[in-house]
């Protein structure tokens, strides 16, 4: 497809999964708030990473949560099949 004819601005269709990485200046308020809005837009896995703490949050919906340390390991579930990673991994 020439890139005169891609689509423009954002997709219609929400992500399954969506990635936010903390930075120092995030606020867990703020951070709540990202996480209520991709699930009201339709996404079905939230994951947020917290490069201090070197842990990710994985949130299946609003009030199913789990916190995953740096021995851990991610997986995709039924979103995102097969998919397996270490926590250290994300970290490396």
């Amino acid at each position: 497809m020439p890139l005169d004819e891609l689509p423009r601005g954002y997709p219609n269709t929400p992500a399954d999964l969506c990635v936010e990485v903390l930075s120092p200046k995030d606020r867990p308020a703020k951070v709540r708030r990202k996480v209520l809005e991709y699930f009201a837009r339709g996404v079905r896995l939230v994951w947020v990473v917290d490069p201090k703490t070197k842990s990710v949050v994985v949130h299946r919906s609003v009030n199913d949560r789990e916190t995953i340390d740096i021995n851990g390991v991610l997986e995709g579930g039924d979103i995102v099949r097969g998919f397996r990673c270490s926590v250290a991994e994300v970290f490396e």
